[in-house]
């Protein structure tokens, strides 16, 4: 998104003050108190496993820093309605699937490039979408629509 920008670039007043934490252990043991950084690590290991020794090292495992930023609002682009619900244009072929909704049976399914689809499109399923990163799955007797913001809708076809 075009919105998302690095820390660097944000302006201060949108800032949210950062906040730490760690993972903590008594040296060499396995157990990690995950707890924000304090002086009371002894305290919270004693009330977890009913002993404490304050004259023990304390190992820190991982160190974390989250900070939020705030910035004034977040729009999507709407992408204009496709001409038509007919997805053949994204068709890349078929391949054999097993549905349990279909007796537990492979059954030649189409798949498509949902890079291809548009706004207003509708895949009748069983159907794959694939996807830059990820794979869907239409099964049968749903559908998947394309909304105007790309995002992949599906409901029973019922």
């Amino acid at each position: 998104f075009e919105e998302v920008v690095s820390l660097e670039e944000a302006p201060a007043e949108a800032l949210v003050p950062e906040t730490g934490s760690a993972d903590e252990r008594d040296y060499g043991l396995i157990a990690e108190l995950y707890q924000q950084l304090k002086k009371n690590f002894d305290a919270i290991y004693e009330r977890r496993y009913g002993v404490a020794d304050p004259t023990s090292s304390i190992e820190f495992i991982d160190w974390r820093a989250v900070g939020i930023g705030c910035l004034p609002g977040l729009t999507f682009k709407k992408q204009q309605a496709s001409k038509g619900k007919d997805p053949s244009n994204a068709f890349k072929g078929r391949r054999s699937a097993y549905f349990i909704e279909e007796k537990g049976a492979f059954i030649e399914t189409p798949v498509y490039d949902g890079n291809k689809l548009a706004c207003g499109m509708e895949i009748k399923g069983p159907a794959i979408v694939e996807d830059t990163l990820t794979t869907t799955l239409v099964i049968p007797d749903y559908r998947l629509k394309i909304n105007e913001f790309h995002s992949y809708v599906m409901e029973p076809t019922a």
